[in-house]
């Protein structure tokens, strides 16, 4: 399928993909097989660490739309999940870093 982003919207994706890698997060696929759906990130190392990614429109006018994250800590207790929202990809980088401070107090 065909993406139909704008120039800024390609390019904003583009910088959500890098830094979703950046912090080690590995693509899983997307929504209904579509391209511009909800795609989700699963963390390579880090078990129940999964980030959503989605394009925020307002219809009529998908044009208008911008990408958001969601981060979301599965814990391995019944219905015991975080959901965190990243409105750019540096605030997704400040969540991240905010979880594995946390992460490493809770393991010492």
């Amino acid at each position: 399928m065909e993406d139909k982003l704008t120039q800024e919207q390609m390019s904003e994706k583009a910088k959500w993909f890098d830094t979703l890698h950046d912090l080690g997060f590995v693509w899983e696929g997307n929504v209904k097989n579509k391209p511009n759906s909800t795609s989700s990130w699963r963390h390579k190392n880090i078990r129940g660490l999964v980030v959503q990614l989605g394009l925020i429109t307002a219809e009529p006018h998908p044009h208008c739309g911008h990408f958001e994250a969601m981060i979301c800590i599965e814990r391995s207790w019944p219905d015991a999940y975080v959901h965190l929202n990243a409105a750019s990809p540096d605030k997704l980088v400040k969540l991240y870093d905010l979880i594995i401070g946390v992460k490493r107090v809770y393991e010492s």
